[in-house]
């Protein structure tokens, strides 16, 4: 253990450590007030090798502006004695940061950053990426990738941290960073027991930007974690190895595909979908195969300067090569909220007036509904072959039967006569079930050809215009009952108090932060990425439809959970929890702007349906349509009548 008294920097100049601000498991991080409060001093726990000293004078010595700009780059050696051994370093305070994983990770980012948007996000990979770009640019790899080595502010500014254990090329000299992650570990170093003797490549540091910038998209999703078809075990390790990207174009030749409620590559443009095939694919692996990070800085400056602002909520930020937001969308099927925000008016708070929208809406006049046309108008008459045979298999077989009774009193002749009568009785039974098959197919033809005219019948003249009409009509009767709806979710609120306080309870347990028997970091990426972050995530039902979790790993979370359950105290003072409120206002907030937004362009909509079906050209097009579907209707009455023979 190294003493923290009698240090002393490389110029022999006595430096005293204040206070202890923390400790892992290389060593401890202390305040050097008399120095600078701008700057901390790192003491290992543990006399360094010589190898190590020399790899800190190394970084010392290439250290820069930019470096100690965008990373807690060693700036000054430590040591035992004046002259003595190197015992730790100096370095940039970083004050007002938080780990990255603490924004890309859903869960933390209501908490930490609850004003974060996508396009937050999208600024915060750009970051990340060019962060990157420096080390490279400087000759080092950073080599043990992972969530815990970069730290973010509210402003986007990224700051890399831990940077003794990068891998530092100086004076001819590689020193090798001798640690990493497993599930940030690129595929082709997937099977090294020791990363002391693997000298790593830009590439390799490759895959780990691309796999945190996946994070920050796709809200902490892991790129190689989604559901897998397969019978056997598939944790990250092994489906990085295998090069099972759950999210790409082969993921489903690979038995993979995204966990529920996930947002796809569809979000992104085509070209960032590309960066990301080629970040994961077998193709990286080969040398300079993975999209280098000035590539990344470029295509996240394009995307930030393409993005807009959801009309409905802005807080969705998305792509504006989208028809739609993909928010939304995801939000409305699977009421998960990725992202939180206040709304600005509250669920009784509105300019908009049903009454006068509804009376322009009403105000536009139908086109007037097409013709009625139905098969069953029309007559027709069976084709009389089938009928024939039909009926002469009938009188043999009755023929047959006679002759069979008369057997027993005229054996030998009516026994004859019985095998040549059900000889014809096949003959002629093979065209009545050949006919029946052909007239059956003919019936299923006709049908499926006839529900698709009538089809684009029913939508011409009124036909879309009804539907249309319906369609705002249900909106209209959805937006007036908002209120009532909104009072009985409140109301479910308050009478469920407890099991609110205990939610918000079990939502300050992170499984990130937590021990829990048998549950690695793997384990807790692949629990992330499918949802189940907190305390307050963790169902049986859910956990059980990962692969990899038996009954055994499902336990242990559950009875984790149930240990901190134990320890809740319900308050019974408190009332409705305010960020409740705040979600359900923003909840209906969302869905009535929707509903009056639809509205608003319904008579717009309507108009454009009746201009079309009275337009010439339309009615002319109309004429020739009638012409088809009667036609339709008659081989359907036809194929009816032939069929009803049998």
């Amino acid at each position: 253990m190294t003493k923290l008294t009698d240090l002393f920097d490389v110029s022999g100049k006595a430096i005293s450590l204040g206070h202890k601000l923390g400790s892992g498991g290389e060593g401890s991080v202390h305040e050097v007030p008399a120095i600078s409060s701008e700057l901390v001093a790192k003491i290992y726990h543990k006399p360094l090798k010589p190898d190590k000293q020399e790899k800190l004078r190394a970084m010392v010595q290439g250290s820069n502006d930019y470096l100690n700009k965008i990373a807690a780059w060693p700036l000054t050696t430590l040591h035992t004695g004046r002259n003595g051994q190197i015992c730790g370093f100096l370095m940039s305070k970083i004050v007002g940061y938080k780990p990255i994983h603490e924004l890309y990770s859903p869960a933390y980012r209501k908490q930490i950053f609850p004003n974060a948007d996508w396009a937050f996000l999208v600024n915060a990979a750009r970051n990340v990426a060019a962060a990157f770009e420096a080390i490279h640019a400087n000759g080092h790899v950073i080599g043990d990738v992972n969530h815990g080595n970069l730290v973010i502010d509210n402003r986007t500014v990224v700051r890399l941290i831990d940077c003794d254990s990068f891998q530092i090329a100086a004076n001819g000299k590689v020193h090798l960073c001798e640690v990493g992650i497993s599930h940030f570990t690129p595929p082709e170093l997937q099977t090294i027991k020791s990363f002391n003797v693997v000298c790593r490549t830009f590439n390799h540091d490759n895959f780990g930007l691309a796999l945190l910038i996946f994070h920050l998209l796709f809200m902490g999703r892991h790129p190689f974690a989604g559901v897998y078809s397969g019978r056997e075990d598939m944790p990250i390790e092994k489906a990085i190895e295998s090069f099972r990207f759950a999210f790409g174009d082969k993921a489903f030749s690979k038995g993979m595909s995204p966990p529920p409620n996930s947002v796809t590559m569809s979000i992104v443009p085509y070209q960032l979908a590309g960066l990301f095939e080629r970040s994961f694919s077998e193709f990286g692996a080969k040398p300079d195969g993975r999209p280098k990070a000035h590539e990344w800085v470029k295509i996240m400056d394009d995307l930030k300067n393409s993005l807009r602002t959801c009309h409905e909520d802005p807080m969705h930020k998305y792509f504006s090569g989208l028809g739609d937001c993909p928010w939304c969308d995801t939000e409305s099927k699977a009421g998960v909220f990725f992202f939180i925000g206040i709304p600005s008016t509250s669920i009784g708070q509105t300019t908009f007036n049903i009454a006068v929208v509804w009376q322009k809406i009403m105000s536009v006049p139908s086109p007037g509904d097409a013709p009625l046309i139905d098969p069953a108008q029309f007559q027709a008459t069976p084709k009389y072959f089938s009928i024939w045979i039909h009926n002469l298999i009938q009188f043999l077989k009755i023929t047959c039967t006679g002759i069979a009774f008369i057997a027993g009193l005229y054996f030998p002749i009516a026994f004859i006569a019985f095998i040549f009568g059900i000889a014809i009785i096949i003959f002629f039974a093979g065209f009545d079930f050949d006919e029946k098959k052909r007239r059956e197919t003919a019936l299923n033809n006709t049908q499926n050809n006839w529900n698709a005219m009538a089809q684009q019948w029913k939508k011409e003249g009124g036909g879309l215009f009804s539907e249309k009409l319906n369609e705002l009509e249900q909106l209209k009767t959805q937006y007036e009952d908002l209120g009532s709806q909104y009072a009985q979710e409140r109301q479910k609120l308050q009478s469920t108090i407890r099991e609110r306080q205990l939610c918000r309870y079990l939502e300050s347990f992170f499984i990130a932060k937590h021990k829990i028997p048998n549950i690695g970091k793997a384990r807790k990426a692949t629990l992330a990425s499918f949802g189940i972050e907190t305390a307050a995530d963790i169902e049986q039902n859910k956990i059980l439809k990962i692969n990899g979790f038996g009954e055994s790993l499902t336990s242990d979370l559950v009875q984790w959970r149930k240990s901190l359950e134990s320890k809740f105290v319900f308050n019974h003072s408190k009332g409705i929890d305010p960020k409740d409120l705040l979600a359900l206002d923003r909840k209906y907030h969302q869905i009535r702007t929707q509903i009056e937004n639809k509205l608003l362009g319904g008579p717009e909509a309507l108009q454009q349906i009746r201009t079309e079906a009275i337009n010439p050209n339309r009615v002319h097009a109309r004429q020739t349509l009638r012409a088809e579907v009667e036609a339709a209707a008659k081989s359907l009455a036809q194929a009816r009548a032939d069929m009803s023979v049998f």
